[in-house]
Formats: C-alpha cells, sequence, structure tokens
C-alpha cells in the first residue's frame, strides 16, 4: 500500500476568520498575483484550466472574496506578497 502523502498548507486571514490553504491554492494563488492568466497557470502547474478555476472557486470561497477582481484586491491589502513571499 502506498504512503499517503501529507497535504502541505498554510494559514492565511481571510475576510471571516483565518483559513487553510493547500499548496495547491497557494501556488495559483501566486500566480494570480503575478497576472497570470488561467490558461498559463495551469501549463505552469501541470493541470486543466478547469482545475485552475476550481482552485480559484476555492480560493474566493474560504477567502470571502466575490470574484477574480475582488480576490486579487484582498490579497494585495492583506500583502499576500510578502506572507507568500513571492520574490524570495
Amino acid at each position: 500500500m502506498a504512503a499517503k502523502q501529507a497535504s502541505v498548507t498554510i494559514i492565511l486571514p481571510g475576510r471571516k476568520g483565518d483559513v487553510a490553504l493547500t499548496a495547491r491554492e497557494v501556488e495559483t494563488l501566486r500566480y494570480v498575483l503575478l497576472g497570470k492568466t488561467v490558461a498559463a497557470i495551469a501549463v505552469l502547474l501541470s493541470i486543466s484550466p478547469r482545475t485552475v478555476e476550481n482552485y480559484l472557486s476555492a480560493l474566493k470561497k474560504k477567502l470571502g472574496c466575490r470574484n477574480k477582481v475582488d480576490l486579487v484586491e484582498y490579497a494585495l491589502a492583506q500583502d499576500f506578497y510578502g506572507l507568500l513571499n513571492l520574490f524570495g
């Protein structure tokens, strides 16, 4: 039986309290904040564009954002650049 890989999470402040994001959600959020399109993110992560959209939907729901623009504005206001160590 194959060992189950542990899910890596990061805790970020959402509008309704702290939320746990998966590693893939964090990667997706990083690329969105860097201005990447859904198609580009899909290529970078070797997944389908629909899967990227699913991650974006989960991020919006978890962080309490209405749409992608709201997600980006909220992430920038919360300085997720620094929290996610985008350029480090």
